[in-house]
């Protein structure tokens, strides 16, 4: 697992064999979503000096639990309970994808430097492509979600002269992961995160809330 090699091992994986077209395809929707939730968050919820990067990084956190909850009830034999109804099954687990991207996108929006997670997305897709195939432990994947989760939030409380460049590296990399379940279950990563995207730019946000 990316948790078990050591992290400048990951961040230094730059050569990854690819032709320029799928390149050019994958990086295209991550960063055209990627802008388009970086002004949509801010025409909702403020600048980022006024609004930082803490809520939607719990925001995230918070789906990463409901996704959990699926995979734990299935595993369970017990997703058909009508307690777990519409929060166990795929189209709950492709909705917490979803809104899980979606807040880490609006996270690196509000962190105080420039962060191109699309381009590291590729870079460690492809290096984790096909790492959890073989044994289609799902609880293994979620368990490698929650601990690149975690290296993105100490790396957002941390000071760093390269942080911006190992932030690139660490929400690449739980992009990546996220890629990988949804490859165990047969999801389309790009679709998830399109249709969550489509249900929450389409909501009424009141942001006046007490802090």
């Amino acid at each position: 697992m990316i948790a078990d090699r050591k992290w400048s091992e990951a961040c230094n994986v730059r050569n990854r064999r690819t032709t320029k077209t799928r390149t050019i395809i994958m990086t295209h929707w991550m960063q055209e979503i990627q802008n388009e939730v970086g002004q949509w968050s801010e025409a909702n919820f403020g600048d980022p000096e006024n609004a930082p990067a803490d809520m939607p990084l719990i925001g995230a956190g918070e789906e990463i639990g409901e996704l959990t909850t699926s995979v734990l009830k299935r595993r369970q034999g017990i997703d058909d309970s009508e307690k777990y109804e519409d929060i166990v099954g795929p189209e709950a687990e492709k909705d917490a994808i979803g809104d899980i991207t979606i807040y880490m996108l609006d996270a690196v929006h509000r962190m105080p430097y420039d962060a191109d997670v699309s381009r590291t997305f590729e870079t460690q897709r492809l290096n984790e492509a096909g790492y959890y195939a073989d044994d289609e432990d799902d609880i293994s994947t979620i368990r490698e979600i929650y601990r690149t989760y975690a290296k993105v939030s100490d790396l957002e409380i941390c000071t760093d002269n390269e942080k911006d460049f190992h932030i690139e590296y660490a929400v690449g990399t739980f992009f990546a992961v996220l890629n990988e379940f949804c490859v165990l279950r047969g999801y389309d990563y790009e679709q998830c995160v399109r249709d969550a995207w489509i249900e929450v730019s389409d909501r009424k946000w009141d942001a006046d809330v007490e802090r």
